[in-house]
């Protein structure tokens, strides 16, 4: 039952519990616990020397924490145990000689001085405070930590910074922290100045007081980045006002830029050891934007500047490499469009003004720019490049708003409930028990909360279920005494562990594991989420118990082996999904990812079943009509939706090729100015942007030639060709689709008989293609023989163009620059000789009737096919490799027969045909002898009678122009073939001696049908 009025909460202050008395007493004790972010270690076995106390006396004016040792091994262990502290180490010659290897490479040591009661040492001691000074009084004095975005050791505390940001804190908040901040600083008179100026401390004061260079804003920076809880909660209430001061100058400041600078770049200098600068610029192998998952977050307020020459005040051009740390100059992108976590600027509100402070809450997300690092030789300052992120790990401020005080407290308690099970046990009781002694009337359900917690820590930290399965128990005990508390509404907190346990018997690594005892403590956590739904008022309640059900439906499935069972559970759990797909498109913003994760949930769900696609679109469309109503609408958003939606009207009939058609073209809107080319990005993200959009404009292509909208089609298809062109060739992944783009528009344009276009861009191909060949540098030998093979092949295209265009001696040019290819080749590629010679020979005699160099150049591919048949009769060659040989030995010979009749040089054609007849002979081709022995015939009768009648000359011509239309045929239908093989192999080798295939369609041009 609940032991206070249900509207208030009554922190306590004054009133402790004794182990609130023991941290206390702890905290304020300089001998147990070191508030300050440095300290100063001195070991000496002879301390008592006048010399000595004073030098120590000095050292404590600028090192306020200094620990005395007179033993190695003591020492060694303290140092050990501060790892998180930033040292200073003064040891004498002997105990040094001991100590120094054992610890010297410890990340905390910042130095290390060896006293030896000389003169020197003084130079030392005045070195000692340099250094100091400048880490103590630096402008940024913070540091950035690399951490994936969704490890639960990094979100708990961000969590917790969340909890201390919305707790109902008392007015006199502050004097807990000054009276154990008087007792730590006892006869410290700066210390104490500066606390009794604290105590007319108000909210509006924040930023001021934490901008302040005072030992308060070294303490709460030592304590966000040791994630010291206990001094955090006191000031729990300092943080919570420099958060709510910071969010409304957050809307302030968005207001003023969004419209004039929505993107600017702030500074940030700092020191970071050489081994942190690759764990932040490094990502994981997936460059489009893996990164969404891989992040950096801060764990303290980030402090920028606008002014990057201000950020170079903490950097050290004289430091020692592999010594000191590195300098670092932070650029951080900042889009004022996105929805993150509050920042600022604080110029107005800052203790020193004329810094153009830019401040970020903790927790704020941002991404590193791969690639765009880089290190200043001269300034002796490495510069790395960070962008803000929309991505958020905490919860949204709107979770906080409850009716009262009580239930806002319930909200955050129980929220971190999950998270803080992956922190330490030390950590999840500090927590607990200060919000026990700060909330002592609540103190039943908080210690319930910190059961659940300890459960889960004893599950999935240590294994150990039995101790899980017992804290659990504990905590549903405790909440069993709230069940008539309507605001508290326990049964979700109920549900929650009856569902703990029951994936507990599921677990089979636990040695009572049992699936039937698991499925009752989930059926009974279902009712208990139903009956905590029937109480939910707020929406945001509501949401999370949605997704509860919708995630405990999907474990019954897996648990039950009934398949009428896991069919029931998996309705069940598509139900809770549109229910909260609907709940949240009233509560939250369209671009909330948790849409697009129920989304994506139903989509795998869903399956091809077409009657479940028709739902799931239905719900993608809502989504999509409110993003697009949205004023700020998250792009990567609409692409997501818009993606699943294409994916669902790719299975339905092709009459829905219009509704495709729109929500390509949304999703095209909205791809433009989500990868649009930023200044900042560097060339490998400008090539992925560029590549997304590119692939867009070939996908709107197909859709539009399904349409037969070709106009449209061609534009785009264009226009994909036209970004492909424009990035770097080391892009090599996109090369086969550039040519495949080629071949797209120089097809287009020959369909529109438009042949100046087709020519345009083969020169462009050509020129490509030559940028190529000079670019590589890798594989070189294969890549070598690959672009000349897509060259010769393109330079045919250019000349059949010329051919079009009557351009003849254009036309010949490209087939001789195609020869010239050939012979550079490590293996000559007969089929295109055969090929360009034919047509070579085919342009001299028919078009220009130069019958000289036509057989100039059927007398070159001759001695080609001689070379090749006395290859194959030299070695043991397959019986297929010496047939297709003889057969083009055949062929050359019938050619040579044809132009030496037009050359009137009958009795050398009489010639060419008997060797053409008796090579046939040998090979498969032996049918075609037939219509030779009648040319031969013919000849035979004309010479005999000296008639060379026209028909004669005819028929040499007719063979000419049947021979080179079958092959043109021929070689437009493996061109295309070759054009893939080149990239899908590396290496063009295309099969296009199709010799069978070639007589079949001079057959097929000469039959009447």
């Amino acid at each position: 039952m609940p032991l206070m009025p249900s509207n208030t909460v009554t922190p306590a202050i004054s009133s402790a519990s004794p182990f609130a008395e023991k941290r206390q007493d702890s905290l304020t004790d300089r001998e147990l616990t070191n508030l300050e972010s440095h300290q100063l270690i001195w070991l000496d076995s002879s301390m008592d020397t006048k010399e000595s106390q004073i030098t120590l006396h000095n050292l404590r004016k600028v090192v306020d924490y200094t620990k005395l040792f007179d033993n190695v091994e003591e020492c060694e262990r303290y140092i050990l145990e501060k790892k998180d502290t930033i040292t200073f180490l003064v040891t004498s010659g002997a105990l040094g000689q001991n100590l120094i290897p054992r610890i010297n490479d410890l990340g905390n040591i910042r130095q290390i001085f060896v006293y030896c009661r000389n003169k020197d040492f003084h130079q030392q001691w005045a070195e000692l405070n340099i250094n100091f000074k400048r880490e103590k009084d630096g402008l940024f004095s913070e540091i950035i930590r690399k951490e994936n975005t969704t490890g639960r050791t990094h979100s708990w505390w961000i969590s917790f910074i969340d909890l201390l940001c919305h707790l109902p804190y008392p007015e006199d908040a502050r004097f807990k922290l000054i009276n154990s901040l008087k007792e730590y600083y006892k006869g410290k008179d700066t210390e104490l100045k500066i606390l009794a100026e604290f105590l007319n401390y108000t909210p509006d004061q924040a930023i001021r007081w934490y901008t302040r260079p005072t030992f308060l804003f070294q303490l709460l920076n030592r304590a966000l980045r040791q994630q010291d809880t206990t001094v955090m909660f006191l000031f729990g209430f300092f943080i919570q006002d420099i958060y709510r001061q910071l969010k409304a100058e957050h809307e302030k400041f968005k207001l003023a830029h969004l419209e004039k600078n929505p993107i600017f770049t702030v500074f940030r200098g700092q020191f970071i050891s050489m081994a942190e600068i690759p764990s932040i610029v490094t990502r994981p192998d997936n460059p489009l934007y893996d990164f969404l998952n891989y992040c950096i977050v801060n764990n303290s307020f980030l402090s920028t500047t606008l002014d990057s020459a201000l950020a170079r005040i903490l950097t050290n051009p004289s430091r020692r490499p592999s010594i000191d740390p590195e300098n670092v100059i932070f650029e951080i992108t900042v889009d004022t469009c996105l929805n993150t976590r509050p920042f600022a600027d604080i110029s107005h509100l800052s203790y020193i003004r004329d810094e153009r402070e830019i401040l970020f809450m903790i927790g704020t997300v941002f991404i590193a720019e791969t690639g765009t690092e880089y290190y200043d030789e001269n300034e002796k300052i490495w510069h790395i490049k960070l962008s803000l992120t929309s991505e958020k790990i905490s919860e949204d401020d709107r979770n906080f708003n409850a009716e009262t005080q009580r239930e806002t407290l319930k909200i955050g308690v129980t929220a971190i409930t999950q998270r803080l099970a992956y922190a330490n046990i030390e950590n999840i009781d500090i927590v607990y028990n200060e919000l026990i002694n700060l909330y002592p009337s609540e103190n039943a359900w908080i210690l319930a909360c910190k059961y659940h917690c300890y459960g889960l820590h004893q599950r999935f930290k240590l294994n150990n279920f039995t101790a899980a399965l017992s804290n659990f128990e504990k905590a549903l005990e405790k909440w069993y005494t709230f069940l008539d508390d309507v605001k508290l509404n326990c049964f979700f907190d109920i549900g929650h562990l009856r569902k703990a346990i029951g994936s507990c018997y599921h677990d089979k690594s636990y040695e009572k594991y049992d699936p039937d005892t698991a499925m009752r403590y989930l059926d009974q956590a279902i009712d208990y989420y139903k009956l905590a739904l029937e109480r939910a008022t707020r929406d945001e309640e509501q949401i999370k118990i949605f997704y509860a059900l919708e995630k405990i439906f999907e474990l019954a499935g897996q648990v039950n082996c009934d398949k009428n069972a896991k069919n029931c559970y998996f309705s069940m759990e598509c139900k809770y999904i549109e229910l909260g797909i609907e709940k949240r498109l009233q509560y939250y913003s369209p671009n909330d990812k948790h849409l697009r994760d129920g989304i994506n949930t139903l989509c795998f769900y869903y399956g091809k079943k077409l009657e479940d696609e028709v739902l799931l679109a239905k719900h993608c469309e809502t989504v999509l009509r409110a993003l697009l109503q949205h004023p700020n609408p998250y792009f990567n958003t609409i692409i997501y939706v818009t993606d699943k939606l294409l994916e669902i009207y790719s299975h339905v009939p092709s009459k829905d090729t219009e509704l495709k058609l729109k929500y390509q073209l949304i999703q095209h809107q909205y791809k433009l100015r989500e990868y649009e080319p930023k200044s900042w990005d560097n060339v490998v993200k400008t090539n992925v942007k560029k590549t997304y959009v590119a692939r867009n404009h070939t996908d709107l292509f197909y859709t539009y030639e399904s349409l037969f909208n070709y106009d449209e089609a061609l534009r785009h298809s264009e226009k994909a060709l036209e970004i492909y062109l424009s990035q770097s060739l080391q892009v090599m992944n996109n090369l086969y689709s550039t040519f495949e783009l080629f071949k797209t528009v120089v097809d287009m344009y020959n369909e529109r008989l438009d042949y100046d276009s087709t020519l345009k861009y083969l020169l462009i191909k050509i020129e490509y293609i030559l940028s190529w060949h000079s670019s590589i540098s890798i594989d070189r030998e294969i890549t070598n023989e690959t672009q000349k093979d897509l060259l010769a092949r393109s330079y045919i295209e250019l000349a059949r163009c010329y051919l079009s265009l009557h351009r003849y001696d254009e036309a010949v040019a490209s087939y001789e620059t195609v020869l010239e290819i050939c012979q550079q080749q490590r293996c000559l590629d007969f089929t295109l000789i055969d090929y360009v010679t034919l047509e070579l020979t085919s342009i001299q005699f028919e078009n220009k009737h130069d019958y000289q160099l036509a057989l100039k150049y059927q007398l070159l591919l001759h001695e080609y096919t001689h070379e090749l048949l006395k290859c194959a009769l030299d070695h043991v060659c397959e019986n297929d490799d010496l047939n297709r040989e003889l057969i083009e030995v055949a062929k050359s010979h019938e050619r040579l027969a044809n132009i030496y009749i037009r050359l009137k040089q009958y009795k050398t054609a009489y010639e060419h045909f008997l060797s053409a007849v008796e090579t046939y002979q040998h090979t498969t081709y032996s049918y075609l002898i037939g219509g030779i022995q009648q040319r031969i015939e013919t000849l035979q009768l004309a010479i005999s009678s000296s008639d060379y009648s026209s028909v004669l000359l005819h028929m040499s011509v007719d063979y000419m122009s049947e021979l080179r239309k079958a092959r043109n045929i021929l070689f437009d239908m493996e061109n295309t073939t070759a054009m893939q093989s080149t990239f899908r192999s590396g290496l063009c080798q295309p099969e296009l001696t199709e010799d069978e295939m070639a007589k079949c369609l001079i057959n097929w041009v000469n039959s009447p049908d």
